[in-house]
């Protein structure tokens, strides 16, 4: 029986608790004039390409559906 009430008192210790939320505001949608990026292919006729981001104070992220990637470069 106290093994019991001690997984009853823990569970419901679990469910009162308050999740960390961090809900903060990711800015609006950037603008063609405000990207810097490159386009470029790594061989002809090859369908790799590469996109560089130059953009300050952004944290590109390209979604290949089958890969991601969030490389950043400074600016050259």
């Amino acid at each position: 029986m106290k093994k019991i009430m001690l997984f009853i008192l823990s569970v419901f210790t679990m469910i009162s608790c308050d999740p960390l939320v961090n809900n903060k505001d990711m800015g609006g949608i950037l603008s063609e004039d405000q990207i810097d990026i490159s386009v470029k292919s790594t061989t002809e006729g090859s369908n790799e390409i590469v996109m560089e981001n130059y953009t300050p104070g952004i944290v590109p992220y390209w979604d290949f559906i089958i890969n991601t990637s969030l490389i950043r470069k400074k600016q050259q």
